[in-house]
């Protein structure tokens, strides 16, 4: 079954088959070793490494996670903040996705360093065996652009829209 998470503005994407069979043509990537074109001005950012704070809705009730929760039948989620650090140009950035169980659901913010996110607290890295998939060209996976009515996006990516455009081959 296929991993998904929402990654843009809508609703997020859950692993779900029936889901999974409306992108069964699209091309599926790891979160880590996609690029992410803007496609306006033509800069990059390639993500290295992702880290999540997720929370679900379970029938036993909330449970918080750092990592995807493998068995999610009888929960709703995932709720919370996908971090993906990457290079913007040369420089290190960190795209960070926040998905709430409530409408609007959904909005991205960049920044520029780790320390500047005030609600993240030493994330932990995903291994690349855990870290979820994104499909390619689709704006459920894309960073930006502004989600009324949330502030816009003032850091190094604000104002973009960073397609997933590029799956890179495993190191």
């Amino acid at each position: 079954m296929a991993r998904y998470i929402h990654l843009g503005l809508g609703v997020a994407l859950l692993a779900h088959l029936s889901i999974g069979a409306a992108f069964a043509d699209a091309e599926e990537c790891p979160l880590d070793r996609i690029t992410f074109v803007d496609s306006q001005t033509g800069k990059a950012f390639a993500a290295m490494r992702v880290a999540v704070q997720y929370g679900y809705d379970c029938e036993n009730g909330y449970q918080e996670s750092d990592r995807p929760l493998k068995d999610k039948t009888e929960c709703r989620g995932p709720f919370g903040e996908t971090i993906i650090e990457g290079l913007l140009g040369a420089r290190t950035a960190y795209a960070v996705s926040t998905v709430a169980d409530a409408l609007p659901c959904c909005v991205w913010y960049s920044y520029s360093d780790l320390a500047s996110i005030p609600y993240i607290h030493e994330p932990k890295w995903l291994a690349p065996a855990e870290v979820p998939t994104a499909v390619l060209e689709n704006k459920w996976f894309t960073i930006g652009p502004p989600n009324s009515p949330y502030d816009p996006d003032t850091g190094p990516m604000g104002g973009g829209e960073f397609v997933a455009k590029i799956c890179r081959p495993k190191n």
